[in-house]
């Protein structure tokens, strides 16, 4: 997670309950407004006007609408502690797939609540900007971390080949959930569709981090 204080305003002074509060209003419209503007196309005054008070006063919180992005990303994590539980229990015990698919079901559902964030992180952090490339790297570095982990456990226990590198592969899982989880919402029209691609995601993570499966 990102380590910016919020004790301060630009302008250096303490911030009290008043301050908080202000500041908290201008994170949930920034928020809000994101859902259905870029962030290139948002603006200071839009989110003043949202947040019931005026540009001047956003300036006194922060610098520029990428600072107050990116002091909503501070609040969120890339997936929650039940996700991470589940990765670092033990995957010689139970069905793999079927705790990998509630693996996936869960990060999609994590990725849907914090979408418009995600999102606009995502985009920024694509096009290079070095600020949002940090909070995605601090963000996923948890789960990112279990997996890996666990998919060593697997190479030790003999699940997987030897050759297998845990970060690597730890990455390719996490590239493959960040983009299901954003192409998830391509497929609400799509009897099944949806599920279909969790349970296939459910199995190859499975294949990476728990015992080989008897197919009868």
């Amino acid at each position: 997670m990102l380590t910016r204080t919020a004790n301060r305003n630009q302008n250096g002074q303490a911030m009290g309950p008043k301050g908080r509060q202000t500041r908290r209003r201008l994170i949930d419209a920034t928020v809000s407004l994101l859902a259905a503007t870029r962030l290139r196309d948002l603006r200071v005054g839009d989110i003043a006007r949202e947040a019931g008070t005026s540009p001047a006063t956003f300036y006194v919180y922060f610098p520029d609408v990428a600072d107050a992005v990116l002091a909503a990303l501070e609040e969120v994590t890339q997936s929650g502690e039940d996700i991470v539980a589940l990765v670092d229990a033990d995957w010689g015990q139970g069905d793999p797939v079927a705790r990998a698919s509630d693996i996936v079901r869960r990060y999609l559902e994590h990725w849907a609540t914090h979408n418009a964030l995600f999102r606009v992180r995502n985009l920024a952090a694509d096009e290079g900007d070095m600020r949002f490339l940090t909070a995605r790297a601090d963000a996923t570095m948890e789960l990112l971390t279990s997996i890996s982990d666990a998919v060593r456990r697997a190479r030790d226990a003999g699940w997987v080949a030897a050759e297998i590198e845990p970060s690597a592969t730890a990455g390719v899982l996490m590239a493959t959930l960040e983009r299901l989880a954003a192409v998830q919402f391509y497929y609400d029209s799509m009897a099944g569709q949806r599920e279909q691609m969790i349970v296939s995601a459910g199995h190859m993570l499975a294949q990476m981090m728990g015992p080989p499966r008897i197919v009868a």
